[in-house]
């Protein structure tokens, strides 16, 4: 594939800004997995859970926000 000049640019952009859609997921998957088994580990089901799930919602706003501000 051949691209034109300053096109390499405009893909680059354009993946970035696509790659905003999987950030938030991503985290809140994380944070709900480290929450579940730690709550396994020190059996305090749904503590660890919900906190560590709010955490992974905050970590996915704050990197899409920042992941948007970069792109311009």
């Amino acid at each position: 594939m051949i691209f034109k000049k300053g096109q390499g640019k405009k893909l680059r952009k354009l993946w970035e800004l696509t790659s905003v859609g999987f950030v938030i997921p991503v985290s809140i998957a994380v944070g709900l997995t480290i929450g579940y088994y730690l709550d396994k580990l020190f059996k305090t089901f749904p503590w660890l859970t919900v906190i560590f799930t709010l955490f992974g919602i905050a970590a996915g706003f704050y990197s899409m926000l920042d992941m948007i501000k970069k792109s311009g």
